[in-house]
């Protein structure tokens, strides 16, 4: 079996509930796959605005997923180079905008939060071929704490007899 999650835990307010949720559904022989936003220390508006509740460590990350009793098979870094600076202009961008949806709730920010700045589909294949040199180089980083987010892939042992 393989359980997916892109960036759904960090909107979660009790995230070790979801995990162990999440985990009990990987079969022996199976895998999770997660991302989360890096770096606890980068909280910026953007986050705030769009329902992030926590950025994570790469460690506190390890510990969540070994407590539910999955093996960490890899922890990477991702979005970088590409990733930081985008993430500043997407704080910039919250910071100037007067509304910052303050009046919205948690739940209202996440609901809104895949949605916010996304571009048109028919600029994907544009994209796609811009953002290649930087997924290349990005290559080269996963093992550091350089990225703004963490990508986990965790396992859960097969039955031994």
């Amino acid at each position: 079996s393989l359980v997916c999650a892109f960036e759904v835990l960090e909107h979660i307010p009790d995230d070790a509930a979801a995990l162990a949720d999440w985990s009990a559904r990987v079969e022996p022989g199976g895998h999770l796959v997660i991302s989360t936003p890096a770096h606890p220390e980068r909280m910026g508006a953007w986050d705030r605005r769009v329902g992030h509740l926590r950025r994570y460590r790469r460690g506190d990350l390890e510990r969540l997923i070994e407590q539910v009793g999955l093996e960490v098979r890899a922890i990477d870094a991702v979005g970088y180079p590409l990733g930081n600076l985008l993430e500043r202009a997407r704080n910039g961008v919250a910071r100037l905008d007067r509304r910052q949806r303050s009046e919205a709730t948690d739940d209202e920010r996440t609901a809104a939060s895949g949605r916010a700045l996304q571009p048109p589909a028919a600029l994907a294949p544009l994209l796609q071929a811009a953002s290649a040199p930087f997924r290349r180089v990005q290559r080269r980083f996963v093992s550091t704490d350089q990225g703004t987010g963490w990508v986990a892939v965790a396992h859960r042992p097969p039955r031994v007899g």
